[in-house]
C-alpha cells in the first residue's frame, strides 16, 4: 500500500521538475521502434486533427483535376518504328563500311543516329516535305499563336516556330540492347501525327543517303582531280626513261612486260652473259665428261668399251664370229686344215676380226674426238664470257641513272594505278542505293488519345493534394495555439499532464458514467487522483481546488470524477461547489437532476442556515455540497471569515476537500480560492483552449503562491487513437 504521507519520487514528480522519465538502460540508446512509433502517431494524430482540411484539399485537387482533363485539348501520338543497322549489305564487295559502325562502339554509333534524327536538319526536310512553312495553319492546328514583334522577320519568326514545335512534339525511343528506335510525333489531329512521324522516317533514310551519296561525289571529284597529275607525272617518267635509254645505248628487256621475274636480267648485255654463262656451265660440264670418257678409253682393252657393248652392229658381228668359229670347230673335226670348207671357214672368222678392230677403233677415235671438241667449245665460250663480263662491268655503270629513272616510272604507274582502281570502285559504288536504315512499321492515325489520361491527370491532382494538405497541416501545426495532446499541454504550460480525459456521452451526468468503476471515465480519474497525491511529495494535499481559464471545458466534471476516485481510494471526501455565479453541479449529477433546489454553500455563508448542506451520493461514495442560491456578492462570500472557518472545520472531518472553483479569467473568486487551497488542478478542454489565455490564467493564479500541481485534459475523444496523438495508457498509474 502506497504511504500518502511520504510517497516515492514517481514520474510525475520528474516530470514536474522537468526530468525525462526513462530508465538507465535507456541512456546512450539510439531510436528506437517506440521512438518511430511514437512520431507516426504525433503524425497521424496531427493528420486526423486537421482530416476535414486534408479531405477538402483533396476533393478541390479532384475537382480541378478532372475540370483541367476535360479542358485540355485531346492529343494523339502516333509512332514509327525503323531499324538501324551498323553495316550495309556489300553489293559489290567494294562498298566502304561506315568507320563509327564497329560493333565495340555501337552505342556511340545508334547514338549518334539517333541525335541526327532529331536534328534541325532533319526537321527543316520535313517541314519542307509537308510544306508547313507554308500559312500558319501547321501552327494553329498544334494551338500556338504566332505574334509577330515590332520589327521581326514574320517568314524567319512563323520557320522557327515550326521547327519548334516539332522539335517539342516529337519524341525519339531507342530501348537499350535494340536497334529498333521509335518515332512518336504528338499533335491534335491524328492524321496529322501520322504524316509527320511517317515523314521523320523517311526524311531520316533519305538524309542518311543523301549524305553517304555526297561523301561519294566528293571522293569521287577528288580522285578525279589527282588522277590528271598522276598521269602527267608517268607519262613524263616514261619519256625520261627512254631518252636516257637510247643515249646510253641500254635495253631493257623487260619494259612494256606485265610479268616482271623477280632476279631475272632486265638488259641485253646481262640477258648475254647470263646465257653465255650458262652455256659455257655446260660447256665444262661436257668436257669433263668427255675427258673422263678418253681416259677410261685409254685404260679399257679394244672391244671392252661401254659403247662396243651398246652397239648393235659390233654385236651382231661378235654373233656371227661365234657361229663361224662353231663351224670351223665342226669341219676341223671331220676335215684336214687345208680343206677347202676350213679354208673357207678361217678366211670368214678372219674378215669378221678385222671388221671388229676397225669398228672397235673408230669408237676410241670417236671418243678422242668428243674430248677434243667438248675442250675447244670450252676455251671459246671461256673467251666469250669474259668479253661479256667486261662488257657488263661498263654497263652496271650507265644503269644507275637508269635505275633510279625505271623506279620512278614503277612509282608514279603504281600511284595512278591505284588511284584509278579506287576512282572505279568509287563510281561504281556511288550509284548502288545501299542503306543501313530501314522503316519497319509505319505510323498509323492513331483511334484513340494519349492525353490527357484522366486516371494520370487524378493521380497527379491527388499527390499535389497531398502535397497541399502536408503544407496545410504543417502551418496548422505550427500557428495553431490550441492544446490538443498532454505532452502538447506539458509543453506548452511547463506543468506535467496529471490525467487525460476522455469525452463521455450521457446526457452530462457524470456519475453514470462513474458508477462503473472499469470504465474509461472511472480509470482516467482514477489514475488522475493517484498523479495527484504522488505530485506533493512529502504533503497530502487537504484541500484540492479545480479550476479552468474559460467555462465549459469540463471543470466541474473532473472535480466530480476527482472526487469519486479519491473516495474509491478510501479517503475522506468531500466535494464543495464554489462556482458560485454559475453553479453546475446540480447539471452533472443524475441523482440530483429531478429534485427540488436545496440549501447550500451560499445559504450557508449567509447564517442562513446552521450546518453546511453536506449531501452523500447514494451510489458513489464522497459527500458533495451544493452551491445553493446565487449570491450578489460570491467575492466577498469566498473571502469572508466564515468560508475560511468552514474550511478549516471540514479539514479535521475529511481527508480530502475537492473545491469546484471558477473560472480564473476575470473573476476574482477563483485567486480567492487558490489562496485557501492546498494545490491547483488546471482543466484544459482538448482542442479548444489556447495557450495564450490559459497562460495567463495560470499567471494569474500562480502570484498567490499556491502551487499548481499540474493539468488535467478533459473531452479527448478517444474512440480514433489517431485523434490522441499519444498513447492514453501513458498516463494510467
Amino acid at each position: 500500500m502506497v504511504d500518502m504521507a511520504n510517497p516515492p519520487r514517481s514520474a510525475i514528480d520528474q516530470r514536474q521538475s522537468g526530468e525525462r522519465y526513462y530508465d538507465e538502460a535507456d541512456a546512450g540508446r539510439g531510436m528506437t521502434f517506440a521512438d518511430l512509433y511514437q512520431r507516426f502517431v504525433w503524425i497521424a494524430g496531427a493528420a486526423y486533427r486537421s482530416r476535414w482540411i486534408v479531405l477538402s484539399i483533396l476533393v478541390a485537387a479532384l475537382v480541378l483535376g478532372a475540370v483541367g482533363t476535360l479542358l485540355m485539348t485531346p492529343l494523339y501520338t502516333a509512332s514509327a518504328t525503323v531499324q538501324i543497322d551498323q553495316q550495309t549489305e556489300r553489293v559489290l564487295g567494294t562498298e566502304d563500311q561506315d568507320a563509327g559502325a564497329a560493333y565495340q562502339d555501337a552505342d556511340r554509333f545508334l547514338e549518334t543516329n539517333i541525335q541526327v534524327l532529331k536534328s534541325r536538319a532533319t526537321a527543316v526536310r520535313v517541314a519542307q516535305s509537308l510544306n508547313l512553312f507554308a500559312g500558319t495553319d501547321f501552327i494553329e492546328m498544334m494551338g500556338a499563336k504566332l505574334r509577330v514583334p515590332a520589327g521581326a522577320n514574320p517568314e524567319q519568326l512563323r520557320r522557327e516556330t515550326v521547327l519548334d514545335l516539332l522539335d517539342k512534339n516529337l519524341n525519339v525511343d531507342l530501348p537499350r540492347n535494340s536497334r529498333v528506335a521509335s518515332i512518336a510525333f504528338k499533335s491534335p489531329d491524328p492524321k496529322l501525327s501520322s504524316r509527320i512521324a511517317n515523314a521523320f522516317a523517311e526524311n531520316f533514310i533519305t538524309g542518311n543517303l543523301q549524305r553517304k551519296f555526297n561523301s561519294t561525289s566528293y571522293a569521287r571529284s577528288f580522285l578525279q582531280k589527282q588522277l590528271v597529275p598522276a598521269r602527267e607525272r608517268l607519262e613524263a617518267s616514261e619519256r625520261q626513261l627512254v631518252v636516257y635509254a637510247r643515249q646510253a645505248g641500254l635495253i631493257d628487256t623487260q619494259q612494256g612486260s606485265d610479268e616482271k621475274g623477280e632476279g631475272q636480267p632486265n638488259s641485253v648485255t646481262v640477258s648475254s652473259l647470263v646465257a653465255l654463262n650458262s652455256a659455257y656451265a655446260s660447256a665444262t660440264a661436257n668436257r669433263i665428261a668427255a675427258e673422263q670418257r678418253w681416259r677410261v678409253a685409254q685404260k679399257t682393252p679394244v672391244g671392252a668399251l661401254p659403247e662396243s657393248y651398246s652397239n648393235k652392229a659390233i654385236q651382231d658381228l661378235y654373233q656371227a664370229k661365234a657361229e663361224r668359229t662353231a663351224v670351223l670347230q665342226d669341219e676341223l673335226k671331220r676335215h684336214k686344215a687345208d680343206y677347202p670348207t676350213v679354208i673357207q671357214a678361217k678366211a670368214v672368222i678372219a674378215e669378221l676380226d678385222r671388221q671388229l678392230n676397225a669398228m672397235n677403233g673408230a669408237i676410241r677415235r670417236s671418243i678422242v674426238d668428243q674430248y677434243d671438241t667438248a675442250r675447244q667449245q670450252e676455251e671459246a665460250l671461256a673467251d666469250a664470257v669474259e668479253d661479256m663480263k667486261k662488257a657488263t662491268l661498263e654497263e652496271q655503270s650507265q644503269s644507275i641513272q637508269y635505275n633510279i629513272l625505271r623506279r620512278d616510272v614503277d612509282s608514279n604507274r603504281s600511284m595512278y594505278e591505284a588511284l584509278l582502281q579506287r576512282f572505279k570502285e568509287v563510281s561504281a559504288a556511288s550509284g548502288i542505293a545501299a542503306n543501313n536504315i530501314s522503316i519497319i512499321d509505319r505510323a498509323d492515325p492513331p483511334l484513340k488519345p494519349t492525353s490527357p489520361r484522366l486516371g494520370i491527370n487524378l493521380a497527379i491532382a491527388v499527390l499535389l493534394g497531398l502535397i497541399v494538405a502536408a503544407a496545410a497541416i504543417i502551418i496548422r501545426e505550427l500557428f495553431d495555439d490550441r492544446v490538443q495532446t498532454g505532452p502538447d499541454a506539458e509543453r506548452k504550460f511547463g506543468l506535467p499532464t496529471l490525467g487525460v480525459i476522455p469525452q463521455f456521452k450521457n446526457g452530462g451526468a457524470i456519475d453514470l458514467e462513474l458508477e462503473s468503476p472499469r470504465s474509461a471515465t472511472s480509470e482516467a480519474y482514477h489514475s488522475a487522483a493517484i498523479a495527484v497525491l504522488l505530485s506533493s511529495a512529502g504533503k497530502v494535499p487537504h484541500v484540492i481546488m479545480i479550476t479552468s481559464a474559460q467555462p465549459g471545458e469540463g471543470k466541474s466534471s473532473s472535480t466530480i470524477g476527482l472526487a469519486n476516485a479519491l473516495a474509491r481510494l478510501n479517503k475522506r471526501t468531500l466535494l464543495v461547489e464554489c462556482d458560485l455565479r454559475r453553479p453546475s453541479l446540480r447539471k452533472r449529477l443524475a441523482e440530483i437532476q429531478a429534485r427540488a433546489p436545496v440549501p447550500g454553500l451560499t445559504e450557508y455563508l449567509t447564517q442562513q442556515i446552521e450546518q453546511p448542506p453536506i449531501t452523500t451520493h447514494s451510489k458513489l461514495r464522497f459527500d458533495y455540497m451544493l452551491a445553493g442560491s446565487i449570491p450578489p456578492n460570491p467575492t466577498d462570500l469566498l473571502g469572508s471569515g466564515a468560508f475560511a472557518a468552514m474550511l478549516h472545520d471540514l479539514t479535521s472531518r475529511y481527508d480530502h476537500i475537492v473545491l469546484d472553483g471558477p473560472p480564473i479569467l476575470g473573476l476574482a473568486d477563483a485567486p480567492l480560492l487558490a489562496s485557501r487551497s492546498d494545490v491547483v488542478l488546471f482543466v484544459v478542454e482538448a482542442n479548444r483552449s489556447h495557450r495564450g489565455r490559459a497562460k495567463a490564467a495560470l499567471n494569474r493564479i500562480r502570484r498567490f503562491d499556491t502551487p499548481v500541481s499540474g493539468t488535467i485534459l478533459t473531452k479527448v475523444d478517444i474512440s480514433n487513437r489517431m485523434g490522441l496523438g499519444y498513447d492514453l495508457e501513458y498516463y494510467s498509474y
